[in-house]
């Protein structure tokens, strides 16, 4: 109850978006999607106490914004335990070319064609 009143009185005063922190429930979301009449946005961190729901569930309850801030963290370091386990057990890390970026990949993200030119 708390929680949603604080929201709502920050959408009062101008917040461009309104965050109530770890609701434990579907039911929950459902509450602050309708109680709060302002842009809301919905964490979605992998392992917390909030249940994952997917964007387009999100957005049909009304929240306007989804993140999941430790995702690509979780996804780098499960690739990087990938990567170390290999070298280790086979001593090299070729047979893992198919599931990583290209050294041209990494090069076109950077812009480093475009630094060297200027």
């Amino acid at each position: 109850d708390a929680a949603i009143e604080r929201a709502c009185r920050y959408g009062e005063l101008g917040a461009d978006v309104c965050f109530v922190e770890a609701p434990r429930s579907r039911d929950e979301l459902v509450r602050i999607a309708r109680e709060v009449p302002y842009p809301q946005l919905a964490n979605m961190l992998l392992g917390g106490v909030t249940p994952i729901l997917s964007a387009d569930e999100l957005q049909q309850l009304g929240f306007k914004i989804m993140v999941d801030p430790v995702a690509t963290l979780l996804a780098a370091g499960a690739s990087v335990r990938k990567l170390a386990s290999t070298l280790f057990d086979q001593g090299r890390v070729d047979s893992l070319t198919g599931e990583l970026l290209t050294f041209d990949d990494v090069k076109q993200t950077l812009g480093l064609s475009e630094f060297l030119r200027s």
